[in-house]
């Protein structure tokens, strides 16, 4: 099998098994469920199983570092990163400090004041985040957001006749 093929069963699985997860642990008591920290296992495991049925062996797995000290910059830019685009958001007055907009508890992500496509209520950071980009994307193109509205007032008139 061609690599970009199983690349794609690989994704496909994992998505599959993640998902079929996601609901056990919905019906187990959702977000404080036992079961939801090993949903991170599922690539680690579908990826060994699929290197044990592609016979690709585990020799040339890692991370290919030639010198340990090029961890250090990869743990150091990210921060850097958001710290000095936080002090020029700050500064220039685009954005404050505070949690009135995003709400982060218990491994839920509440949005405020701010209109969403697929709702405004308590949702997982994952179905936020489709949440927020497709938000995003509508708000950038608004005929396809004054469209969309329009289709699906239509649709609800429609119903009720």
């Amino acid at each position: 099998m061609k690599k970009k093929n199983i690349l794609w069963l690989y994704l496909g699985v994992v998505f599959i098994l993640s998902y079929l997860w996601q609901l056990v642990i919905n019906f187990t008591g959702g977000i404080n469920s036992k079961l939801f920290p090993f949903m991170m296992l599922f690539p680690a495991i579908t990826a060994i199983v699929f290197r044990i049925i592609n016979k690709e062996g585990f020799r040339n797995v890692g991370w290919g570092l030639r010198k340990w000290w090029y961890v250090i910059p990869v743990l150091i830019v990210p921060i850097v990163v958001v710290l000095v685009t936080g002090i020029l958001l700050a500064t220039f007055d685009l954005a404050t400090l505070s949690d009135k907009y995003f709400i982060f508890k218990n491994g839920m992500v509440e949005i405020s004041k701010i209109r969403l496509v697929l709702g405004n209520h308590t949702q997982s950071i994952a179905f936020f985040a489709l949440n927020f980009l497709l938000s995003l994307l509508f708000n950038l193109c608004p005929e396809v957001s004054s469209q969309l509205e329009r289709n699906l007032a239509g649709e609800v008139m429609y119903r009720r006749n």
